[in-house]
C-alpha cells in the first residue's frame, strides 16, 4: 500500500500518525511511513480500534531505523508501533494472553497474542504490534 492510502483509511477512524519529525519519508530517520505496508496490517489495525474503543497514535511503520530481521518486520509491512496509554494498555493485558517475553534493549518485555497469530509487544512507551491476520 501506499503511505497516502494508508494513511486516509486510518483518518476515517481517527488514527493518526505521529513522527517526532513530522514526516514520512521511509528513508529518514525520526519520520513514520506506511509506504509498502501490508493491507492485512492496516486492517488489523483498523479492527482492534473499532474492538478496543481506544484512542491511539501509529508511532512507527516501515521507516528506517527498525530491526529488519526475521520474515515478520517493519520493514516487510507486518509491523506498527501505537502509542500507549492505559485504555489500550488495559485492553491488550485483559482480551490477549501473555505467550512470554522477549529481550528489548537489556530488558524482558510482555508479549501478548489473541487467537490469530497477531501480537503485541510492549516497549516502555509504545506496542510493538505484528498484524498476521486481519
Amino acid at each position: 500500500m501506499s503511505h497516502d492510502d494508508a494513511a486516509e483509511e486510518l483518518s476515517a477512524l481517527s488514527i493518526p500518525i505521529r513522527s517526532s519529525r513530522n514526516c514520512s519519508d521511509r528513508r529518514r530517520l525520526g519520520c513514520t511511513s506506511l509506504e509498502q505496508v501490508r493491507r492485512d496490517t492496516i486492517c488489523f489495525i483498523k479492527k482492534f480500534k473499532e474492538e478496543c474503543g481506544c484512542s491511539f497514535a501509529i508511532t512507527g511503520g516501515t521507516e528506517t531505523g527498525h530491526s529488519t530481521r526475521g520474515q515478520r518486520s517493519h520493514e516487510k509491512g507486518y509491523k506498527l508501533d501505537i502509542s500507549r496509554n492505559a485504555k489500550v494498555d488495559s485492553y491488550i493485558k485483559n482480551n490477549f494472553h501473555q505467550k512470554g517475553e522477549r529481550w528489548n534493549k537489556g530488558k524482558q518485555e510482555p508479549v501478548y497474542e489473541d487467537g490469530n497469530g497477531n501480537e503485541f509487544a510492549l516497549e516502555s512507551d509504545h506496542w510493538d504490534i505484528t498484524a498476521m491476520l486481519c
